[in-house]
């Protein structure tokens, strides 16, 4: 069935109009909340089949109770082994060994800290925010890829760990976040990126010739990289239709560059800016490299958090298109969500959306 879908976005659309309708400052909480509230549900009480690696997870969740404790911190920093999920699920195991334990238990660990960033942050035009966080396609990971999106949670406490120049807390998360998906060691790039002082809008005239040469050569440049980072993440180089997912944040980049007043960003409009910069050129080798593609992940959390405070931060003279652009990107993203959902391989089986109690 498709109806929770609707109702997962229906129901944060309407508060977010009727709020616009009536001249009402609804609080950006209320959407939010609405959101990520029925988004909980729909992973708490899903079944089995709902999301590719939840039986593959229920396999690892059994056999986490025959490992031991001491040879599972044996090999705590080992490349090939991530030591998150197998400790969580034995601590899971004290008390039950029923599978929806653990699902409702990752469901929550993974949502939770996401839902309070955009809580925290999304305070301008929270529907759009939750559109774009939509169409940057991590929406469907979370029904199946459980150890990353638990890595994932820790973006929260890392973000807030750089806003705050905090290193040591920002490692830390670098480091549990790791202990779950070792692709999360790309965070590292967060701190430095976001204190990047890039402001003005002549600095696209560096940026631009800099990404159009990454993509040029991409494929020496990640023939390199594989040297660098290990088998790890060697995988495969090839093509992998990114370029849909490139073109759509290349234009996020140009928008954030040539919308808002330089004179208006904080600094945390300017480092989400930079870390948009990021996010373009790792797409780049998402398109060879489906590694890659994952290692973004944590960056395009952010995105959807930048968007509206560009349009908030509008120059003069594009104070109109900026609301304008607000408008088509709400429709366009909840049109092109649904389109997809109904037309694309469904490749995680996400849709239809099957409950657990269903036959």
């Amino acid at each position: 069935m498709m109806w929770p879908y609707f109702v997962m976005l229906g129901i944060p659309a309407l508060l977010a109009f009727s709020g616009a309708l009536k001249g009402l400052r609804l609080k950006s909480a209320v959407v939010i909340d609405a959101f990520f509230l029925i988004w909980l549900i729909l992973l708490i009480f899903r079944k089995e089949t709902v999301g590719v690696d939840l039986r593959n997870y229920h396999y690892l969740f059994i056999r986490s109770f025959y490992v031991s404790l001491d040879e599972s911190l044996l090999h705590a920093f080992h490349p090939d082994y991530e030591i998150g999920v197998t400790l969580l699920s034995k601590l899971i195991g004290v008390f039950t060994s029923d599978f929806r334990v653990f699902i409702v238990v990752t469901a929550l660990l993974s949502i939770l800290p996401i839902w309070m960033m955009y809580r925290v942050n999304a305070d301008t035009n929270p529907y759009l925010s939750i559109v774009v966080l939509l169409a940057v396609g991590l929406f469907s990971i979370y029904f199946s890829a459980i150890r990353q999106v638990l890595a994932m949670g820790f973006v929260y406490p890392a973000f807030e760990a750089v806003k705050r120049k905090k290193l040591r807390p920002f490692l830390l998360c670098v480091l549990l976040a790791y202990f779950f998906h070792h692709s999360a060691l790309v965070m590292l790039l967060m701190y430095p990126v976001y204190h990047m002082k890039l402001k003005r809008q002549t600095d696209m005239l560096l940026i631009l010739p800099l990404i159009l040469l990454v993509y040029v050569f991409r494929v020496p440049v990640f023939n390199f990289l594989r040297v660098v980072i290990g088998t790890y993440y060697a995988g495969s180089t090839k093509e992998t239709g990114a370029f849909l997912a490139l073109a759509l944040l290349a234009i996020f980049l140009l928008y954030s560059y040539l919308i808002p007043d330089s004179g208006k960003l904080d600094e945390q409009t300017v480092g989400l800016r930079n870390l948009l910069i990021l996010t373009v050129v790792i797409q780049i080798f998402s398109g060879i490299n489906y590694v890659a593609m994952r290692m973004n992940y944590y960056f395009l959390l952010l995105v959807p958090l930048l968007l509206p405070r560009i349009a908030a931060r509008a120059s003069e003279r594009n104070r109109k298109m900026a609301k304008t652009s607000v408008v088509v990107m709400v429709l366009f993203f909840t049109f092109w969500y649904y389109y997809r959902a109904y037309t694309t391989a469904d490749i995680l089986r996400v849709y239809p959306y099957i409950p657990a109690w269903a036959i």
